[in-house]
């Protein structure tokens, strides 16, 4: 199995720094990361190419910056030697630092090694738990306040296509809804999913991500979290000769069943949410249940 080399990755972005495509390539990375964790052991940082990584800037807040704080302390009091326990732990300090002084430090300051795994464990799931409730509370204010633009049109680009539509976030707000399939009254579209598009059959127009769009906002449900666009101007792509999918009869264009599931470039590795929606919209709703491989009916 080949590796990917995280040097690689860098020369890419930075291929498509200032490109239309640069967002498309940088979201499209980063969902296909596994998510971060923090470890006791040094294993550095994927997507730097960094063979050392720690951050500690925000001790007040985040418990694992203060953690290193503590730990950074401690060796300026008691100094480092390579001869004593490890860096950091309760031995360290007490050796470095004889009688009641040295007890007094290694209490408040260090943490014990033994115990440097346990708090990175715990420490990555608690901030799991804080981005979901994160999230939740920015989704509800955007669909707060996108019930105030109401008919209103906005730029954006699509930022996933599925059978049943496709998502498009818009460029300022971030905010992310759906232009069902039915509303695409011009033509007949399928859902091509090697080509991440929907493909008119007559007209040969084609729906991908990273196009941009210009929407309308048709409706917007807090109830269901969701979000309805409509096209306002759009000019798709056209397909030339020879571009289309080789192959054969009515297989050109597959009907591919999709009941909630979407496609967004790169499948994100996680055991959470594997739509990885963003706020606004929640995927399989608003017509998307239910609907066959990408076909509207008129």
């Amino acid at each position: 199995e080949d590796k990917v080399n995280p040097l690689e990755l860098q020369r890419l972005l930075a291929q498509a720094d200032g490109r239309p495509e640069e967002r498309m390539v940088n979201y499209a990375l980063l969902r296909c990361m596994k998510q971060a964790r923090y470890a006791a052991e040094n294993v550095g940082h994927f997507g730097l190419a960094s063979a050392c990584y720690c951050h500690f800037t925000s001790p007040i807040r985040r418990y694992p910056d203060l953690v290193v704080h503590r730990i950074l302390k401690a060796v300026l009091l008691a100094g480092f030697d390579s001869a004593q326990p490890p860096v950091g732990s309760t031995d360290h300090v007490e050796r470095s630092l004889s009688g009641a002084e040295g007890k007094r430090i290694s209490k408040q300051l260090a943490i014990a090694t033994e115990r440097l795994a346990e708090v990175a464990e715990h420490t990555s799931k608690r901030e799991r738990v804080a981005m979901e409730a994160e999230r939740d509370v920015v989704e509800m204010k955007k669909l707060q306040y996108m019930q105030q633009h109401l008919g209103e049109e906005f730029n954006g680009y699509i930022a996933g296509v599925t059978g049943f539509g496709f998502f498009v976030e818009l460029d300022e707000l971030f905010v992310e809804g759906l232009v069902h399939i039915s509303t695409l009254a011009d033509d007949l579209y399928n859902f091509v999913e090697k080509q991440h598009s929907l493909i008119g059959q007559r007209s040969r127009r084609v729906f991908r991500i990273g196009d941009q769009a210009r929407v309308k906002v048709a409706s917007v449900s807090p109830a269901t979290r969701r979000i309805e666009f409509v096209l306002a101007e759009h000019t798709p792509s056209i397909l030339t000769p020879g571009t289309a999918p080789q192959t054969a009869g009515k297989e050109e264009y597959p009907r591919i069943p999709l009941r909630g599931k979407r496609l967004t470039g790169i499948q994100p590795r996680s055991d959470k949410d594997s739509t990885g929606r963003g706020p606004g919209v929640k995927p399989g709703g608003s017509g998307g249940k239910g609907k066959t491989g990408g076909r509207k009916r008129r």
